[in-house]
């Protein structure tokens, strides 16, 4: 197994901390594709791709797949699912039936943050032999994709209400059907419509507003963790260890992103990563 390096957080990219190194990088890091350490080839890829440079994003697949630390492996799905190209994100997919709960559990959530419609079709395939508490976790990943915040059709919380395997993939196909017909096919989907990060940033300040704001701990801090992807502000200290919001860091988070000129050239529908536009 390859240790992390130093310089690399032990939560990076994990929990609450997001894509903050901190630390200074080693001027060997940038452009070091093809080191020997996978740690190295993660960190040169994800620095590349912040800058536009996108050709070696599929190799985080092959360090994942071949990662035995699983925070390699996790950090690697997590960047991938976030810069890869739309017509590479079905790999993604083979990460859904890994024997580690962690890396699936990962790839699930990594699979919201590509905003990739098909792979709401993959999650609903995957859920048919899992147990019933990551059937439900999947349900919500699912649900994030196809459905508006404060929609939950595509979460069975109530056995009663439950449907068999098969309706339930009927159902997410013909929803799918339903988001390409009104907005075309191709379109990045988030919460059922075209992503768009001031949207995601006005729920995330409808949800920090209400008197329950704790309880939504862990869907704000997967909306922020989306939007640092997209935009590359640091959401560091945005959610505390209990996963909790830190209600005056993300308003003031927010707050710098109203302030941002290049957020308006990003174009609804359209993933990008750090403001780069990833075809």
């Amino acid at each position: 197994m390859t240790d992390r390096p130093e310089w690399i957080p032990e939560d990076w990219l994990r929990f609450t901390r997001g894509y903050e190194l901190g630390g200074e990088i080693p001027a060997a890091v940038p452009g070091a594709f093809d080191d020997p350490d996978p740690w190295i080839r993660l960190v040169a890829i994800t620095l590349a791709a912040k800058n536009g440079d996108f050709t070696r994003v599929d190799d985080l697949v092959e360090i994942a797949i071949q990662a035995e630390d699983d925070h390699l492996r996790e950090a690697a799905i997590r960047v991938f699912a976030q810069a890869a190209s739309p017509s590479s994100l079905g790999q993604l997919s083979v990460f859904f039936d890994h024997p580690e709960y962690s890396t699936r559990t990962t790839a699930y959530l990594g699979a919201t943050m590509s905003c990739h419609l098909p792979l709401a079709r993959a999650l609903a395939m995957a859920r048919v032999d899992k147990d019933s508490d990551e059937q439900l976790l999947i349900e919500i990943r699912i649900s994030v994709i196809l459905e508006e915040l404060t929609e939950a059709d595509f979460v069975q919380t109530e056995e009663s209400k439950r449907v068999s395997d098969r309706v339930y993939l009927t159902r997410v196909e013909r929803k799918i059907q339903d988001i390409e017909f009104s907005y075309g096919p191709g379109q990045a989907i988030y919460f059922g419509s075209p992503l768009d990060v001031f949207a995601i940033s006005g729920s995330i300040r409808s949800l920090c507003d209400d008197d329950d704001a704790n309880d939504c701990g862990g869907i704000i801090s997967d909306m922020l963790d989306l939007l640092e992807g997209m935009v590359g502000f640091s959401v560091l200290g945005c959610v505390n260890d209990e996963v909790e919001p830190v209600l005056p860091k993300i308003h003031a988070v927010l707050a710098q992103m109203r302030r941002e000129p290049k957020l308006l050239q990003l174009l609804n529908g359209t993933r990008p990563f750090f403001c780069r536009p990833v075809a």
